[in-house]
């Protein structure tokens, strides 16, 4: 289909002074077509009226409408956000446990506060997220939520006091809850003229965990293996740093992302509805986390 964009001139001013800026009368009956690239211009005119001008111009073509492979990307770059906020932050944890409890000579009970401290950061940054997402943005949030949780990793592996260690734990459970509500949000708007493709690029995003979880799999435990249980601050920093460098790719990524809009309706939500979820999400947690953070350690 095709949009007509007309431009005219003052027809009064024209007709007084012939003014070229309008173009030429033409008799009844005639007109000039030009034919443009995928558009034409038209001009037509009766006697004593100026000429119009009229382009055909495709219409229903967003020229900032993200092609596919820059759509995937972006979704693959984000998705280093759960990386970070998930496997980095967290889960990383229960690989590095064994020879933090060895160098540190803790108990369980004092590495069980290490990783309780985290979930409570990350209710915290979850509660956070909510009451400033309207003021903010997903897209402000989630690049804040990745910066603030990539230096709290790279800090843990710079302090060794119980207390230190704490603060940093729930610092990254702060940023974490922001990378991962927020990236979450912006991953279903990368297309947003083709919402039959917010599917897969969530999909993509929420990836990013599995990434990141084989990442340091392979990295961390090769590191304490070769360097002894003294080198787990090496593992924190060495995390640090590269979520450093996903911060930066996945900063450049949730700035191509329209911020999600507003869905309009009644804002207020009752719990009601939702307390089989949320029954089910928590003993979901009560059941993995103790598992997660442990397992490694007592094989």
């Amino acid at each position: 289909s095709f949009g007509l964009t007309v431009t005219t001139a003052n027809a009064s001013q024209a007709l007084h002074n012939g003014s070229p800026a309008c173009g030429p009368t033409r008799r009844s009956g005639e007109q000039d077509v030009e034919a443009r690239g995928r558009g034409a211009s038209v001009s037509q005119a009766r006697p004593g009226v100026p000429m119009v001008a009229a382009k055909l111009t495709p219409v229903g073509t967003d020229p900032r409408e993200i092609t596919l492979a820059r759509g995937l990307l972006v979704a693959f770059l984000l998705s280093f956000g759960p990386a970070v906020s998930n496997s980095f932050a967290r889960f990383a944890y229960a690989l590095i446990l064994p020879a933090m409890r060895s160098d540190l000579h803790w108990s369980y009970s004092q590495a069980g506060s290490i990783n309780t401290v985290n979930a409570f950061g990350y209710l915290l940054g979850a509660l956070l997220t909510r009451a400033l997402v309207a003021r903010l943005g997903n897209r402000a949030l989630y690049i804040l939520g990745m910066v603030v949780t990539s230096v709290a990793i790279a800090a843990t592996g710079f302090v060794r006091e119980f207390e230190a260690l704490m603060a940093v734990r729930v610092l990254t459970g702060v940023g974490g809850a922001a990378v991962f509500i927020c990236g979450g949000a912006l991953s279903g708007n990368i297309f947003p003229q083709r919402p039959q493709l917010a599917t897969t690029t969530i999909a993509i995003y929420f990836a990013g965990g599995g990434i990141g979880l084989m990442l340091s799999g392979v990295a961390v435990p090769l590191l304490l293996e070769t360097q002894g249980s003294a080198s787990w601050p090496l593992a924190w920093r060495g995390m640090g740093y590269a979520s450093l460098l996903m911060t930066v790719a996945a900063a450049w990524s949730a700035s191509r992302i329209a911020e999600p809009g507003a869905v309009p309706g009644e804002a207020r939500w009752t719990l009601r509805p939702f307390a089989a979820e949320l029954a089910a999400y928590t003993m979901f947690a009560l059941g993995y986390i103790g598992y997660m953070t442990f397992v490694i350690a007592w094989m």
